[in-house]
């Protein structure tokens, strides 16, 4: 069995809208001066299936087919793969040399190998994409790569032999399973290692783990007894064990949704747990030697690596039934898949007034104004949370003004600034946001990294607007002669700024996959670069007042 456990490893729709003064028939007090926030999802192509195989080499799935591509080579024993949360580079973990390859997934390209501990298994991504984790199990100990640069920037301490790692969907802590009787917690900003929970009974072994979409139970497999064991994370309390097979249970996948668990089992079936109760369900039939298994984004569709007979298996979770096997060779060890959610229709949208009122449409909650504060400067941009739960205005002189769930994390209101503050953008976790100035300066508040500003720079016209990229890794600043200026990850894909305007340019907003940006000119009119879409404009309508913001949703 040793040997065994050695050598396998678990594994928006662009719509424009922008913002006029007179909504219907009601007559706004003060001029509009943000756009409508709509929730947005990823578009894009199917989802793609990477599998690792023990022979060397990755291959790529197209699930729409479920048709395999042509395999990415890697060094020998790869294990465990995961994927970034904007699916964008996938890692590799290589027990044979001891070292991690990163995969960018827009064009099937290994990196260069990246050195970790001794014998690496298990591996996983931090929900806001920073950091990749790593179980070197021959060591005891833990390496976190930094994903911007690429390199190991800690190791953790752990003891034991760990096998694989869950991250709390907060982001907050990591649970790394012991290879005996542990769990292993260790807080991701400190890297300071917790009490270590211990499954009961002899002869345990602690392997794969999973954590429910709420944060509040993982679900660890005891391996060598044949049973996964629910834990309550918040008193660490270890639940009455639950037998999911005749074989070793070698991975858990959990739903998106949280509805249901798939335990993977080495005998060549796969056990859906309903979380709710702890009910086992009927095992699914798949291959020889299951061992991995990812499952969409969507939920929809479960795939199984089977180390015995070189495939993988698709499983409909609706009903619970296998398809056609996938041949990919080898012995493939590990799953996992591009996120791709479905782009939902927009729910609502909410606007600020200068004088702090603010107006919520369709779906979106109202969660309070500024309308009777004595404002020492008009409210001059809005951006909300990415659940819609909350939003934050931002006031000319740098004042910030929060709502709902939306968290305070400072403002530039005592500065002295040189510039009126005319745009507030948040990040995609809501834990900051950036605020931009006439002049080009950034202030980052939180978790809003510093990546640039225009405060330099001799500008032929004010910057008016700023957007930032998903993944948080920078962002574009607009001036009204559709100049722009990108900073960090945040590509350049054209500029209104040779443009003959009839009006200048009050907005920018950023497509979801950061390909591209819309720009909202006063009277309506939208240019689009890179890959968003010709929506449509207000360039023909009869304004009443002219245009002051975009967002995408």
């Amino acid at each position: 069995m040793t040997s065994i456990l050695r050598h396998r490893a678990a594994a928006a729709r662009g719509t424009v809208i922008a913002a006029v003064c007179l909504v219907g028939s009601l007559a706004l007090p003060a001029t509009i001066v943000a756009g409508p926030v709509v929730a947005a999802g990823a578009v894009g192509s199917a989802p793609t299936v990477y599998v690792s195989n023990d022979a060397g080499y990755v291959t790529p799935i197209d699930s729409s087919t479920n048709t395999p591509g042509t395999t990415v080579p890697v060094p020998l024993r790869p294990y465990s793969v995961a994927i970034t949360p904007d699916g964008k580079t996938l890692y590799v973990a290589q027990d044979n040399t001891n070292t991690v390859t990163p995969i960018t997934t827009a064009t099937n390209t290994a990196g260069t190998p990246i050195t970790v501990g001794n014998n690496p298994i298990g591996i996983a991504v931090t929900p806001n994409g920073k950091t990749a984790y790593v179980a070197n199990s021959s060591d005891g100990t833990v390496s976190a790569i930094d994903v911007a640069t690429q390199a190991v920037v800690a190791t953790i301490t752990v003891g034991g032999g760990p096998t694989h790692i869950a991250v709390t969907p907060d982001g907050s802590t990591a649970y790394v399973t012991d290879g005996a009787t542990g769990i292993v917690p260790f807080n991701t900003s400190t890297d300071v290692v917790g009490t270590t929970i211990h499954l009961p009974g002899s002869g345990v072994h602690s392997y794969a783990i999973a954590i429910t979409p709420d944060g509040t139970t993982a679900y660890v497999s005891d391996t060598f007894n044949e049973r996964v064991y629910p834990i309550n994370l918040a008193t660490s309390t270890v639940g009455a064990p639950i037998t999911t097979g005749t074989s070793q249970p070698f991975a858990i996948v959990m739903a998106p949704d949280g509805s249901t668990a798939y335990v993977v089992n080495y005998q060549g079936t796969v056990t859906p747990l309903t979380i709710a109760t702890n009910a086992v369900g009927t095992p699914i039939a798949v291959g020889t030697q299951a061992f991995a298994a990812g499952i969409t984004s969507d939920g929809k569709t479960l795939y199984v690596a089977n180390s015995g007979n070189g495939t993988v298996s698709p499983i409909d979770t609706t009903t619970n039934v296998a398809g056609a096997p996938i041949a990919v060779g080898g012995q493939p060890s590990g799953v996992a898949i591009t996120p791709v959610s479905s782009p939902p229709a927009p729910s609502g949208f909410v606007m600020a007034a200068a004088d702090g009122g603010v107006f919520n449409f369709g779906n979106a909650g109202y969660f309070g104004s500024a309308g009777g504060l004595p404002l020492r400067a008009p409210i001059v941009g809005i951006a909300a949370t990415k659940d819609e739960g909350g939003y934050w205005l931002a006031a000319a002189d740098g004042g910030v003004f929060s709502y709902g769930n939306a968290g305070f994390h400072g403002s530039a209101g005592n500065l002295t600034l040189n510039k009126p503050i005319v745009g507030i953008a948040a990040t995609s976790d809501n834990g900051g946001y950036w605020l931009v100035a006439a002049d080009g300066g950034v202030f980052g508040y939180g978790d809003a990294g510093f990546h640039g500003s225009a405060g330099g720079l001799a500008l032929n016209k004010p910057i008016v607007g700023i957007a930032a990229t998903s993944d948080n890794g920078g962002y574009w600043l607009v001036a009204a002669d559709g100049g722009i200026f990108n900073y960090g990850d945040a590509g350049f894909h054209g500029s209104a700024s040779t443009m003959r305007l009839a009006k200048p340019v009050v907005g920018i907003a950023a497509t979801s996959d950061n390909g591209g940006y819309w720009l909202a000119a006063a009277d309506g009119g939208v240019f689009s670069y890179g890959d968003a879409g010709q929506l449509g404009s207000a360039a023909g309508l009869a304004l009443r007042r002219p245009m002051v913001g975009i967002a995408a949703g």
